[in-house]
């Protein structure tokens, strides 16, 4: 039998977040979604390590990233005599964090957090704690908020950012977040009757058994008609009641509480909630599908089992106090019911527990830190290192038409987006008149209408259309086509600005509004390489069928360029 063939039924959340608690205290895993992610010691840890991340001046982040760091021990002393840097250059974890800050600017909120946790290596650090798969869900609810986060900025329209991911959780969360149910097969299922329903388990254990009807008209009720329900108007003759308890914490001697009771509505109320903890218990005690466990304590009386009662008003079912096996009818049933009186916990000797296995390997105290990739990778910041065959040179630029003219000093990277849109949506068959009114709308969406005529946007268009008919007739064209592939331990995503599906293979364009001079187009292109070479990679990974050629495509300037092994740039007029 395993932990997770018993489940513990309660009358009520607070319950079973209580039970789940105890069980937690002592080693034994719950599946129970709790409150207090933020007070877990590995989300603790966590966010230490994202405010290090965002702030190098957080002393309490590193004290606390030191507190953690194993084999570090002496840090507080350290910290009093020798000062903050002397600790901070012991602990491996802000050593860590401290080479990966140069790439905070480019990541979003949850990337900043995921890149603090696997700088820090809390999940490897985790797996070394007991209940480390509840503890890797805590994180990974963690990760959750940060995603939460983002998506509550893209709501409000507002900046989402690792600073503003820290203000968030800093002010906390609600009840300090919601802690996920564990649901591996050393957790025991802690859950209300209500949710038991249509679930069954080897063993059922059947709790709060001592609390039977309240028995009170007071507070909030729904209440249905006696002819029953309408389908077709399934709210008429039903009611919400509320009737306001005035008395406070007072709920007996002042009259009311007996004149209520014995009223028409109260009678019905009880009535009402008597059939509701019969069917409530009936759901509970047919969970089991071996072994049914009820709970209860000798002083305490089983309030709820004692509803249970035959037409003339004797008890259907009597729990046995003696221990040991007693037999038990019910109807005409005999039934064997073994009852053992649990006392004080044993204490575990030191032969019982579980040995300690470490699964990873401690982190150095100094010397060379190991070095990770990120587990994500994006073409667009592809460094020269990490991009597979990325050559070093370009091609010599073809030459497709005349420079754009750009009016005034715009922003580049605004002006960017604009003529990728507009690269995106035309093609060469649109009207003329339908693609005048597409580049002004680009244009003036982004705010550069003044920047770059329509006329020129529709010029840079049409002579790629041109050269590609030209050089690749028949080719299919796919423009902005999302490219997602696994790179060893790596996830790599990214969008293919165009890509040519030809017989031979595939070719790529990626457009670049690069405005200088002819003599810096080559070395422009190549810084570009890498993020060409890796949508190459990515391509032929995921279709089988070789990239031919990558371009990078300067619309402002008027040319392509071959990005591959060539003899030094020159400029070529026309096209091939």
């Amino acid at each position: 039998m395993k932990p997770s063939d018993i489940a513990i039924l309660c009358r009520q959340n607070e319950r079973c977040k209580a039970v789940a608690d105890v069980l937690g205290s002592l080693g034994i895993p719950a599946a129970m979604p709790r409150n207090g992610l933020l007070d877990t010691p590995e989300a603790v840890l966590a966010f230490a390590a994202l405010r290090y991340l965002v702030d190098p001046a957080d002393s309490l982040a590193a004290a606390e990233l030191a507190h953690f760091n194993e084999g570090n021990d002496d840090w507080f002393s350290v910290w009093l005599t020798e000062g903050a840097d002397a600790v901070k250059a012991q602990t491996a974890s802000v050593l860590a964090i401290d080479e990966q800050r140069a790439n905070l600017a480019h990541l979003t909120p949850a990337e900043a957090l995921e890149t603090a946790i696997a700088a820090a290596r809390i999940d490897q650090l985790v797996h070394r704690w007991d209940r480390a798969g509840e503890r890797l869900a805590n994180l990974d609810a963690l990760r959750k908020v940060a995603l939460l986060y983002e998506d509550a900025c893209r709501a409000t329209r507002g900046a989402a950012t690792a600073a503003g991911l820290v203000a968030y959780l800093s002010k906390g969360l609600e009840d300090g977040g919601e802690r996920p149910a564990f649901e591996g097969d050393d957790a025991v299922r802690v859950l209300t009757y209500h949710r038991a329903k249509g679930l069954e388990w080897p063993v059922v254990v059947l709790l709060d058994l001592q609390d039977g009807a309240k028995r009170s008209p007071f507070g909030v009720h729904s209440e249905s008609p006696a002819e029953g329900l309408d389908p077709w108007n399934p709210l008429a003759g039903r009611w919400i009641r509320f009737w306001p308890w005035p008395y406070g914490d007072q709920e007996k001697d002042v009259h009311l509480d007996a004149t209520a009771s014995a009223s028409p509505q109260a009678q019905a109320r009880a009535e009402a909630e008597l059939a509701e903890l019969v069917r409530l218990l009936y759901v509970g005690m047919s969970r089991a599908r071996d072994y049914l466990v009820f709970a209860t304590r000798p002083s305490a009386s089983s309030a709820w089992i004692d509803i249970l009662t035959r037409t003339d008003g004797s008890p259907v079912l009597t729990l046995p106090t003696t221990d040991g096996e007693n037999q038990v009818k019910v109807g005409g049933d005999t039934f064997t019911m073994l009852v053992q009186s649990a006392g004080a916990s044993p204490a575990i000797s030191a032969e019982d527990k579980a040995s300690t296995v470490a699964w990873f390997a401690p982190l150095p105290l100094s010397g060379e830190q190991p070095k990770y990739p990120p587990a994500r990778l994006s073409p667009s910041v592809a460094s020269q290192e990490s991009a597979a065959n990325a050559s070093q040179e370009a091609d010599i630029p073809i030459e497709i038409g005349q420079r754009l003219p750009i009016s005034g000093n715009p922003d580049m990277r605004v002006l960017g987006e604009a003529v990728h849109g507009f690269l995106a949506a035309d093609h060469i068959n649109r009207p003329n008149q339908e693609c005048e009114a597409m580049a002004k709308e680009a244009l003036d969406r982004w705010s550069v209408g003044g920047a770059l005529l329509p006329a020129s946007l529709i010029e840079a268009s049409k002579r790629l259309d041109r050269f590609i008919v030209d050089r690749w007739p028949g080719a299919k064209q796919h423009r902005e086509l999302p490219v997602f592939s696994r790179i060893g331990d790596q996830r790599a995503s990214g969008r293919v600005d165009l890509l040519l599906e030809t017989v031979e293979g595939f070719v790529i364009i990626d457009h670049k509004t690069f405005p200088g001079a002819h003599d810096t187009w080559c070395e422009k292109a190549s810084e570009y390489a890498p993020q060409l070479a890796l949508y190459s990679q990515m391509i032929t990974q995921a279709t089988g069928r070789p990239v031919l050629q990558s371009f990078i495509h300067m619309p402002i300037v008027g040319v392509l360029i071959d990005i591959g092994l060539k003899p030094p740039c020159a400029v070529q007029a026309g096209q091939a």
